[in-house]
């Protein structure tokens, strides 16, 4: 049986993803911070709770520890990843499950927004380091973020290339999606003011998760490794996604990795 891990895993795009794959014969393990929360996204794709094909592991990404935790018990269960959905995630989580030999024949999707060209030039640590709630707006912040998951999967591809030639990653634009909680950090006026807005011209979680899912399953020769989707095609990024940039953003999450793990 083919396994597929994501994460983000109990709600919005993440939620329909494994309620997706699930349906098409996957063994899910659904990847949350809070497990409560993972136990009811489980529930609700199964009616089951004892379903032996969701499997809820607590893995909170803002956390060292419990990432390495997370990729030891799927390496003590013995665990081959078929699929790998970033809906939440990043760097240090792929490497890990690289390192233990979890991902070999494996399609990584990584969740991205078009966000990331909102930015024209390369960000520097200094944009992302000490105090950042003065210097610029969220959505510049968001958008470094998306920037940075095109980079990865550019970085990533190389790695793959070396360590397990048999895999393959892409980005997945899903477009905007509502029924995501990607806003609740909103004031609710503006959500209320905004819904009718939404509803009509957003995707649903259904319509946002069609990409994901296409490039998770189809077949090697439709997809090619280090590039980016929306609505099951091709896209070219924009001038800022490129290799000389891939590596700056290799530098940059090193020293703040090395910092961190110093702390």
């Amino acid at each position: 049986m083919k396994i597929a891990l994501v994460t983000g895993a109990n709600s919005g795009i993440g939620f329909e993803t494994c309620r997706k794959l699930y349906v098409l014969g996957y063994k899910v393990i659904l990847a949350v911070r809070n497990e409560d929360e993972g136990n009811k996204a489980k529930f609700l794709i199964s009616l089951n709770e004892n379903d032996e094909r969701l499997v809820v592991r607590r893995c909170d990404l803002c956390n060292f520890d419990s990432i390495s935790n997370f990729v030891s018990s799927l390496k003590n269960d013995r665990i081959m990843l078929s699929v790998i959905v970033c809906n939440a995630g990043h760097q240090y989580l792929l490497d890990k499950l690289l390192e233990v030999g979890i991902i070999n024949e494996t399609r990584i999707i990584i969740v991205t927004s078009g966000f990331y060209k909102n930015m024209k030039e390369m960000f520097e640590i200094s944009d992302i380091s000490g105090d950042i709630t003065s210097k610029k707006y969220p959505n510049f912040y968001y958008s470094i973020s998306k920037l940075a998951n095109c980079l990865q999967v550019l970085n990533f591809k190389e790695k793959l290339n070396l360590l397990a030639p048999k895999s393959m990653i892409v980005a997945v634009r899903p477009g905007f999606v509502r029924g995501t909680n990607l806003g609740r950090h909103t004031p609710f006026i503006l959500r209320l003011l905004s819904a009718p807005l939404i509803f009509l011209i957003a995707k649903n979680v259904d319509q946002g998760t069609r990409t994901i899912i296409h490039c998770a399953t189809t077949t090697d020769n439709d997809i090619e490794s280090g590039c980016i989707y929306a609505d099951n095609l091709k896209e070219e990024y924009t001038s800022v996604v490129s290799k000389e940039n891939a590596i700056k953003l290799m530098e940059i999450t090193q020293t703040i990795l090395n910092e961190q793990i110093k702390d």
